[in-house]
């Protein structure tokens, strides 16, 4: 499946609904994309860009072999961010005296870090992941392959690097918030594009998220804030279930400095835009 913009269509902003009406192009890797602002509220995103269909085919088959080289290695390059990730992760359960009986990783991977809490806390491990080879593998070792249509609820929830990448965050984040019981704890991380790296803008990277913007989602749909940093570029909340807000959501800022970066890399042939090294 070759990176191609023949089939892209636009999309309306996730938040707010509107649709930007400026298109910045920017190049990355040889490959041309589409970088929409929404003009309310400031989120980043490409637009126009694939279909869901064409999403779901390229994670399911070529992801892995693109973007997840020696996935299956015992310690492969995102080790070192693993990691991190389980020792915030059983940190925060053992400051709030929780001992979950079930774990959901979303965008599993390898599943490595279910491996980890498997062992460390002997709990029932569930998973959802397209990748045909990276499921086979998981189910070899006990544990179990679910989607968002399951009647379960579960106590601890992983989303590391998965929310900018679906077609729809709120959507995304709803379905996760139906499978918690009201005790629930949501781990999510995702790049910070406060903190934007080369080579961030790529087909698979849908959002760019800033904590201004994920704080206004998470109210929209429900949820907390138990706690929340950056690691590197990396932001992380644990999050809990809440009432929904019904007061007004009021949008962000426009964030001007990235909107700048982005519109002066428009205007350059090369499309380059100016990344802090990282």
């Amino acid at each position: 499946m070759k990176f191609s913009n023949k089939n892209y269509i636009k999309y309306p902003c996730p938040i707010c609904k509107a649709t930007p009406d400026q298109t910045f192009k920017v190049k990355e890797n040889n490959i041309l994309l589409y970088v929409s602002v929404c003009p309310n509220d400031g989120l980043i995103f490409l637009n126009p860009r694939w279909t869901t269909k064409q999403y779901v085919k390229y994670y399911a088959d070529e992801f892995d072999r693109i973007k997840r080289k020696g996935i299956f290695k015992k310690k492969h390059s995102g080790f070192k961010k693993f990691n991190n990730r389980t020792i915030r992760i059983d940190k925060c359960l053992k400051d709030l005296f929780i001992s979950p009986k079930s774990i959901l990783d979303i965008g599993a991977g390898n599943g490595m870090l279910l491996d980890f809490f498997k062992t460390t806390y002997d709990i029932d491990t569930y998973f959802i992941e397209p990748s045909i080879e990276c499921k086979k593998q998981m189910e070899s070792r006990g544990h179990i392959s679910v989607d968002f249509n399951t009647d379960k609820k579960f106590d601890l929830f992983v989303s590391s690097h998965v929310v900018e990448h679906v077609n729809d965050p709120i959507r995304y984040l709803n379905d996760v918030r139906s499978l918690m019981r009201d005790d629930s704890i949501f781990h999510i991380c995702f790049p910070d594009s406060d903190n934007m790296v080369t080579g961030w803008f790529q087909v698979p990277h849908i959002y760019y998220f800033n904590k201004e913007i994920f704080d206004l989602m998470i109210k929209m749909i429900g949820l907390e804030i138990i706690e929340h940093d950056v690691y590197k570029t990396e932001l992380w909340y644990t999050l809990k279930k809440c009432d929904l807000y019904n007061g007004k959501i009021e949008g962000g800022s426009k964030r001007k400095e990235q909107i700048k970066k982005i519109i002066d890399a428009s205007k350059i042939k090369k499309q380059k835009i100016k990344y802090k090294k990282g």
